[in-house]
């Protein structure tokens, strides 16, 4: 290994990364930092605080080229194997995206949101902030690189005095930034050895750690690179386009991948693991989980906020892997219903782990199905009250009642009270408000309706006299949402108490026809 330099400024950094040396090695965590975190990060530079520092690796002239963690393509010449994180927020926090960032990703990552702020403290005096600091502020990536009269320019601008003491410690906070170094480490050897060390300088025995299933899919990535990039990532994305973002979670992932692999060779155990096995079980779980999403779209359940629980994802994930045949009939839904219903999941984790073992362990669909069966009380799932549906929840989600209603909603009949056309379960219908104060997971307050016709609901007050009139919903419609007709003259202030006294009673006798239809699964 050639000299190589022991510290970086800031100033040379970003010159570097903007020229295209450096890059993220792929069986990196993902960037994830907040406001806070970088707000705080770029103060440390200003008052000298070391940062700890940077692990890179310099491949060998005759090593195969290492592939990126967000682009499968590179040019790089330096790799991080520790300091992504704060590399990133660094770059982030001037308003520059890393070049190994496309631009979506960057995006998601919320890396465009990152910039920090100058603005002045409580004693007037130029400190570092971010998006929350109510006084007036600049961010700090418009003075980092402006020549004099420009900077002088942006000050005035933003508000500030252009000259005086200010103005005079903004520029030394900036140059405190730009100068501050970077301590360099450089791991030699191969690409077996940057592993190595990403993985001991991120054990649980390091103040940094991963979250272990962070560290359980960077194993998997160190046998099979792309495993995060070109699998894993895209997969949740997926299910983020279709609103299921929090069921569908990176720890979600990892279990189901895990699951996919020989039972010896799973978590930390896979460090040798054969890439095919690994490359097989990613391409199981970016087809399973594509089911999964879709599966649960079809039926109704288009938006987290209408899962009971997420856990459930765990168990569809399972059972569509073992049984893709599963993904073409109603056993899932019938299953669903039972776990809803009957609160299965609800603070008993061990259930949702046993139905997993179950589905692993069995033999064919058959069994499969009658494993899952035997998970669940016998005989038909148990019906709702009126009483039940008015319990308030400071929950964000809708609970088991707007899950059983979103399947009892899916069959094509629930239609946009303003534009027929668009059926249940598109995606653009979601619970919205009926009235002008509805109380969060009452499911009286709410009907399936797409954001338009929530502004016609919310510019008449609500589910009132005026509404009805002019959104002129026929027998079916009022049925198919459990919508009474509202009486004349009833005001905006009291229909959310009316609602819960008038449609409850029918929601709860559309749940229960739905659970009546779906019987018992043994």
């Amino acid at each position: 290994m050639t000299d190589k330099p022991d510290r970086i400024k800031v100033r040379e950094l970003i010159s570097r990364v903007q020229r295209g040396q450096f890059d993220v090695l792929e069986f990196q965590r993902i960037f994830n930092r907040d406001q806070a975190w970088v707000r705080d990060l770029v103060d440390s530079l200003v008052h000298g605080i070391p940062l700890g520092a940077l692990l890179l690796w310099e491949p060998s002239a005759d090593a195969p080229p290492p592939q990126g963690r967000y682009q499968n393509t590179s040019d790089a010449q330096w790799w991080i194997v520790d300091g992504q994180q704060r590399v990133t927020a660094i770059l982030a926090s001037l308003g520059v995206r890393p070049p190994w960032f496309p631009d979506g990703r960057w995006v998601s990552c919320g890396g465009d949101k990152l910039r920090v702020l100058v603005g002045p403290d409580s004693d007037g005096h130029a400190v570092i902030t971010d998006r929350r600091h109510r006084n007036s502020s600049v961010p700090l990536a418009r003075l980092a690189f402006a020549g004099n009269h420009d900077f002088l320019a942006i000050l005035k601008e933003a508000g500030f005095p252009s000259e005086g003491d200010f103005m005079l410690e903004v520029r030394d906070l900036r140059q405190r930034v730009l100068d501050s170094e970077l301590l360099l480490e450089w791991m030699p050897g191969e690409l077996e050895n940057a592993f190595l060390a990403f993985k001991r300088r991120n054990s649980r025995s390091t103040q940094l750690a991963l979250r272990p299933d962070e560290l359980e899919l960077a194993v998997l990535a160190s046998r099979f690179g792309p495993l995060l990039r070109d699998y894993i990532d895209p997969a949740l994305t997926d299910a983020e386009a279709h609103n299921l973002g929090k069921a569908f979670t990176r720890r979600r992932m990892n279990n189901a991948v895990q699951r996919m692999l020989p039972a010896g060779q799973r978590k930390l155990r896979a460090a040798h693991i054969d890439g095919d096995v690994v490359r097989e079980a990613a391409e199981r779980l970016r087809h399973t989980s594509s089911l999964t999403v879709r599966y649960l779209h079809e039926h109704g359940l288009v938006h987290d906020e209408l899962l009971a629980s997420p856990a459930v994802v765990d168990v569809l994930l399972a059972l569509f892997d073992r049984a893709e045949e599963a993904a073409g009939d109603l056993f899932a839904v019938c299953w669903l219903a039972h776990v809803a219903a009957g609160n299965l999941f609800y603070g008993r984790p061990g259930i949702q782990r046993k139905t997993v073992d179950a589905i692993l362990r069995a033999d064919s669909y058959e069994d499969l199905k009658a494993s899952i069966a035997a998970e669940v009380p016998a005989g038909p799932p148990p019906s709702v009250s009126p009483k039940d549906l008015v319990t308030r929840t400071r929950r964000s989600n809708f609970g088991t009642y707007g899950c059983l209603f979103a399947l009892a909603s899916a069959t094509g009949t629930t239609r946009d009270p303003a534009a027929p056309e668009v059926r249940y379960p598109d995606p653009g219908l979601r619970l919205r408000p009926l009235c002008r104060k509805p109380v969060g997971g009452l499911l009286a307050h709410y009907a399936f309706m797409t954001e338009h016709t929530a502004e016609i609901v919310a510019d008449n007050g609500g589910w009132t006299r005026d509404t009805y009139e002019k959104l002129r919903l026929d027998e079916k419609a009022l049925t198919a949402h459990c919508l009474p007709v509202p009486p004349e003259g009833l005001g905006a202030k009291e229909v959310g108490v009316w609602l819960r006294e008038e449609r409850t009673p029918l929601l709860a006798r559309r749940i229960n026809a739905f659970l009546a239809d779906i019987g018992p699964l043994r």
